[in-house]
């Protein structure tokens, strides 16, 4: 079995350390500024679920009803995190020398999100896309739900296409009730003629009522194209390949890169999505911190 290989093991433990050590170092504010606050005062029941601890069960309400329920307060956190894990082929670009692997840079911040708003007592869902395909973790609050996040997390290798506009679209279907929908991917979706882009997705479900974020994965070559020597390049999602003359193409190409990242943020912020580039050769805890920072001010400015 996979779960016993001594490499994935090693891989789950060095991920979990990486997204603890991410999470202590940004700003602990994941939390909605419409919350119930931060008083402990007694808001309503909760059914009792396995897990739970025993001693919130409201005995009176027992008594009543002859089920089990808890009492919650008003700095419980009744938030629904759901992570979306772009994990197709673009996204296992990056050998190191000038910026982490933009999966393992992904990996990291989508374990140290879920980290952070577990110990918050948030519940967690996660959604992993590769190949074409999606594999959806319903969210939980109970904190050994970290550890299957993890593990998925690990497991997840880049491959394919993957179909990031129709795993974004499909959350209108499995969120409920209050949500925030995060996001962590490179955005190179690349969409059919007529068929819905990963913007377009994203716009629909934020005008639908769920709350988005959106982490967008960059390796600093996708920012300089450093390359000189002409040789071939290859897709990372299909088998496309082209002969290229880098010093020719050097400027359209950064130039490119730069519209497209101009067009995101103008559409997701638009779309009141809030947006934050993610370049892999930054401290992870530095960028969860910044986007923690920077949605709270923006939740302030909504309120």
């Amino acid at each position: 079995m996979e779960a016993l290989d001594p490499d994935v093991i090693a891989r789950v433990e060095q991920l979990t350390l990486a997204a603890k050590e991410a999470s202590l170092g940004a700003i602990s504010g994941i939390h909605s500024a419409k919350r119930r606050g931060t008083s402990v005062e007694f808001a309503e029941h909760k059914e009792y679920a396995p897990g739970d601890d025993v001693r919130r069960i409201d005995w009176r309400a027992y008594a009543r009803f002859d089920r089990y329920y808890l009492k919650q307060f008003q700095d419980e956190a009744n938030l629904k995190v759901y992570v979306v894990f772009d994990a197709s082929g673009s996204m296992g670009y990056g050998d190191g020398t000038r910026g982490t692997n933009k999966l393992a840079y992904a990996r990291t911040l989508a374990a140290g999100l879920c980290h952070l708003a577990l110990s918050q007592r948030d519940a967690v869902g996660l959604m992993t896309l590769a190949d074409g395909g999606r594999e959806f973790l319903p969210a939980r609050t109970r904190s050994s739900h970290f550890e299957e996040i993890v593990h998925r997390l690990v497991r997840a290798q880049p491959k394919g296409k993957g179909a990031l506009a129709a795993g974004v679209t499909s959350l209108t279907e499995l969120v409920r009730g209050r949500g925030l929908c995060i996001v962590i991917s490179d955005l190179l979706d690349r969409a059919r003629p007529g068929d819905q882009s990963v913007l377009d997705a994203l716009e629909v479900i934020a005008a639908r009522g769920i709350e988005v974020s959106v982490l967008h994965v960059q390796h600093p070559d996708e920012r300089d194209f450093p390359f000189e020597t002409p040789a071939f390049f290859s897709s990372m999602e299909d088998s496309r390949r082209m002969f290229v003359q880098p010093r020719v193409l050097q400027k359209m190409f950064v130039q490119e890169m730069q519209r497209y990242r101009q067009e995101v943020a103008v559409r997701l912020s638009a779309a009141r999505i809030d947006h934050q580039l993610a370049w892999t050769d930054g401290p992870p805890a530095e960028l969860l911190s910044a986007y923690l920072s920077r949605r709270m001010h923006l939740l302030r400015v909504r309120a």
